[in-house]
């Protein structure tokens, strides 16, 4: 009954209707104030929802109708959308509680809140031994991917805009902006509607699976005949940075060479870490430097009387695990990263000076939430001799490692020690800490390799293009 209410409710409108809804909601919500739940909702993660579900859901042989969705239609899709649980997932939900939420809806609530700046320039340190592989499947290479999403962030700052067709963004003065280079991006990052309901068809998925990946992650654009429309610009971002990692993947995986690349980038991710960590602390020990006997971390930083052991893990949900209605895919990740992890940093412990304040932090590569839950899951289900899960290591996602690595030492002290000091469930996420203390979320290492690219684009440009950061 609840699905009934909530397919009735999107087939009032044409996805198309729904998509241009998605585009205003991105530009006109004002998120921070989010007490009104019109804007609370129109945060990307929801954006991202919406688009997904209308492109697979809503009634396509309707009418485009004039206009868009009221802002109220629109709060009541993700209203609707958010009731349609069944009983199956609701016994999922009491049979593991917060964990459940953890691995789930929740894990779409935490991709869009790094920086555009921490997020490119991650894709431009950790991926650059990749930049002619990239060419070699996509046509592009990193620097021509950005610069092509500069100029339709640009073309977008027309608030009458919804559509842009390719002769929008091609400039013949410009060689990465050349006809034949935006075909080789459109090509890579855009789906017609009919294309991606077959996609999903093809990888077993129909409009009545509403909790499953989002296709559109990977295809940020929608193709409506000539024109292209991108619903939400946070999702096409994260598409072109942090998903670089799936694209090659996908790519390595067809020439069955996925292990030797998943090696690779687990080498590359710690040295990005320790990049990363060199930056702000000057003190830093090579754990096997002071281990004698046993598992270690990677490495210690060091400030006055506190010592951070840091693990790095090249951790992430596989495709569709967040969304299953079990939790096997996540025990298996937990028992191939996230244990050993605890069991490396605590064996650590030990060789550092007791005088000292010590503090634990599991670096992972994919986003997760709710870490406290997940915890609180391996005391109760993994208990081993060789393992305490002692409280003071905590999980965190790259993307809240480089604005924790945005401050000075004893910033990041003081917010890793206010997080430790809240009350389990009351923690929230460390970004959170980092914000309410007023403390910088942009990693200085990071924005300076931005806008060095952006510079590059330009400097390289023989006319010229407004510079659009």
């Amino acid at each position: 009954m609840r699905n009934q209410i909530f397919f009735k409710h999107i087939n009032k409108f044409h996805p198309i209707n729904w998509l241009a809804k998605c585009v205003e909601r991105d530009r006109n919500a004002d998120l921070n104030d989010i007490k009104y739940k019109e804007n609370m909702l129109a945060k990307p993660e929801f954006l991202l929802i919406l688009a997904d579900i209308a492109i697979r859901v809503s009634n396509k042989n309707s009418k485009i109708v004039k206009g868009l969705p009221s802002n109220k239609d629109f709060t009541n899709f993700i209203n609707y959308y958010i009731n349609t649980t069944d009983k199956k997932q609701s016994k999922f939900l009491q049979e593991y509680g917060i964990l459940a939420l953890a691995s789930g809806f929740l894990n779409e609530q935490i991709k869009f809140k790094f920086h555009d700046f921490n997020l490119s320039g991650r894709s431009h340190l950790l991926y650059s031994q990749y930049d002619s592989t990239i060419k070699e499947f996509m046509g592009l290479n990193i620097m021509e991917i950005h610069t092509i999403y500069l100029i339709l962030k640009s073309i977008y700052k027309d608030t009458n805009r919804y559509f842009f067709k390719e002769d929008d963004i091609t400039y013949s003065e410009h060689p990465t902006l050349s006809k034949t280079n935006i075909k080789l991006f459109l090509d890579f990052f855009a789906l017609d509607i009919k294309k991606y309901n077959t996609t999903l068809k093809n990888l077993g998925l129909t409009k009545d699976d509403l909790y499953s990946f989002r296709l559109i992650e990977k295809y940020p654009i929608i193709k409506i005949d000539t024109h292209y429309i991108i619903p939400t610009f946070d999702n096409f971002l994260y598409s072109i940075t942090s998903n670089l990692y799936i694209h090659l993947l996908t790519y390595f995986a067809e020439i069955n060479k996925a292990k030797a690349y998943h090696d690779k980038l687990g080498k590359e991710f710690e040295n990005y870490v320790e990049l990363l960590t060199s930056q702000k602390f000057n003190n830093i020990d090579k754990a096997d430097d002071i281990v004698k006997k046993g598992d270690r971390c990677e490495f210690i930083m060091n400030h006055k009387d506190t010592s951070i052991a840091v693990e790095v893990k090249k951790f992430a949900f596989l495709r569709d695990s967040i969304y299953k209605l079990n939790i096997d895919d996540l025990n298996k990740l937990l028992e191939q990263h996230i244990i050993k992890a605890y069991k490396q940093i605590e064996n650590t412990f030990k060789y550092i000076d007791d005088k000292k304040e010590k503090i634990g932090i599991i670096v992972i590569f994919g986003d997760i939430s709710m870490s406290s839950a997940i915890e609180d899951h391996l005391k109760e289900n993994f208990k081993n001799d060789d393992v305490v899960y002692d409280e003071r290591i905590l999980i965190m996602s790259i993307g809240n490692y480089e604005s924790l690595l945005s401050n000075t030492p004893y910033d990041v002290i003081s917010v890793l020690n206010k997080y430790l000091t809240t009350e389990k469930y009351q923690r929230g996420d460390i970004i959170q800490i980092i914000s309410s203390l007023g403390l910088e979320l942009i990693n200085p290492l990071l924005e300076k390799t931005y806008l060095d690219s952006v510079d590059k684009i330009f400097m390289d440009d023989n006319k010229s293009l407004e510079r659009n950061i």
